[in-house]
């Protein structure tokens, strides 16, 4: 067949530099015509494209549509006219067109769209919010029954001591020796009064010592048992405490189209299409997201909202994995270079929700009735 075998002959291959499909990095070979091996990724579709044009045997003349980084896949203006990857497609510019295509109805109105080579898990990029737990962290060691008991136990050990001082006053006059009545009753003026007394026992609980120790035996037993208890409960405070402050900080992070809903963040993408599929599900959730969806077309003022805390960025799961592994890389940078006043500009970290919204297919674009696509089909 001699569609298998093109002779060399060179086609026009239009590129749409979009994450998987093909990267940056790929300019070299379209731009510079190097043929060194790189050690960067240059895109999952610009891979197939050499494959292809191997087996084929033809060359590829490799070119970014006029404005193509802002126009994208394009889309319909109001003089009927086309932009981007849909343009090219409509004036015949291209055999092929690289940029990550949706296997959609919409898009096979313009192209021949290959087999699909990848899905896709089309999601959002959440902010991560750090919970701000400082002004608990005295009461987060034990839980709320612990404390309740803790606090029982206090008002019934200053209780006890009360008590026992009561009697002991009121029953040790009885003593035949009148002397050693006066050196037994030193001290207990401490838990004599009710609330005298939950004070010197919540004070021994801190591990404040007490001003004058009682000469009475019964409450000085009473004491030591008392400080036992302050010993254990101290220790298992501390212990607590440890491994609290040990914990790494709780994240607030939406990871569900339900948890999306609920927020009050905006939502959007540059697809139009993308906006077109929410409304038009059959899930309340994604109807709602659709309602709120916004388009926008710099990525770059799309991320720092979310870096911000009031956004939430549609794309597939590649690119926003790429989007937050750079603005990683970029913050530990800046780290080093820049002043604290800086650093703490963005308060936000940036998160990938875990539900993906959709699987989508991707598939490579040609020409509209290319002759071409049973044969790259079949590779």
């Amino acid at each position: 067949n001699r569609l298998y075998n093109i002779k060399k002959i060179y086609l026009q291959i239009a590129v749409f530099e979009h994450i998987p499909a093909v990267t940056e990095a790929s300019r070299d070979y379209y731009q510079q015509s190097t043929s060194a091996a790189s050690p960067k990724a240059l895109g999952i579709e610009f891979e197939l494209i050499r494959v292809i044009a191997k087996a084929m045997n033809f060359k590829a003349d490799y070119y970014m549509p006029s404005n193509i980084a802002n126009e994208r896949w394009g889309k319909v203006r109001d003089n009927d006219s086309y932009t981007g990857l849909l343009g090219e497609a409509i004036a015949e510019n291209a055999d092929f067109f690289l940029g990550d295509l949706y296997y959609t109805l919409y898009y096979l109105n313009y192209f021949d769209l290959s087999t699909p080579y990848n899905t896709e898990c089309l999601t959002f990029l959440t902010p991560e919010a750090l919970t701000d737990n400082s002004w608990k962290l005295l009461i987060l060691p034990f839980k709320l029954n612990t404390w309740i008991a803790v606090f029982c136990t206090l008002l019934m050990g200053g209780g006890a001591f009360h008590v026992f001082a009561l009697l002991y006053q009121k029953y040790a006059i009885r003593a035949s020796l009148t002397h050693k009545v006066n050196n037994s009753m030193k001290g207990l003026y401490l838990f004599t009064e009710f609330q005298n007394s939950v004070l010197y026992t919540y004070s021994m609980l801190l591990q404040v010592s007490l001003p004058r120790l009682p000469n009475a035996w019964t409450v000085r037993i009473f004491i030591g048992w008392w400080w036992i208890y302050s010993i254990l409960a101290a220790v298992t405070y501390r212990a607590s405490m440890t491994a609290t402050l040990s914990h790494p900080v709780a994240k607030v992070t939406i990871d569900t189209l339900a948890q999306l809903t609920k927020s009050s963040l905006a939502v959007g993408g540059w697809n139009e299409e993308s906006k077109e599929f929410f409304l038009t599900s059959s899930d309340p959730h994604s109807q709602e997201i659709g309602n709120k969806f916004e388009l926008t077309e710099n990525e770059e003022d799309a991320i720092d909202r979310v870096a911000n805390g009031t956004f939430c960025y549609y794309e597939n799961s590649y690119l926003l994995q790429h989007v937050r592994g750079r603005r990683i890389f970029d913050k530990q940078n800046s780290q080093n270079t820049t002043t604290k006043s800086t650093e703490s500009s963005v308060k936000y970290n940036i998160h990938i929700m875990e539900e993906c919204v959709v699987y989508m297919p991707i598939a490579l674009g040609l020409e509209k009735n290319s002759p071409l696509k049973p044969h790259v089909d079949l590779l």
